[in-house]
């Protein structure tokens, strides 16, 4: 039992950390998350699909150019 009761604690402390970091509007969303592996995971899963999205969003950008015949590519 004496093992739970510090997992518990090390959660709640962590918890507590994670939510002390978060600016205000984050903190309104992840504030009624129970556990800090839940809030972590969502972090972690909300800004890793950002990224994708930003980098899917540059190389489309990066296809996406003419070459012209009369113009230098250093140009």
């Amino acid at each position: 039992m004496k093992q739970i009761d510090v997992w518990a604690h090390a959660s709640n402390v962590c918890r507590h950390t994670l939510l002390g970091v978060l600016s205000n509007d984050l903190f309104n969303v992840y504030y009624f998350y129970k556990e800090a592996k839940d809030i972590w995971d969502s972090l972690i899963l909300k800004y890793t699909v950002e990224y994708v999205v930003k980098q899917r969003s540059m190389i489309g950008n990066y296809y996406c150019w003419d070459l012209i015949k009369d113009k230098a590519i250093k140009t």
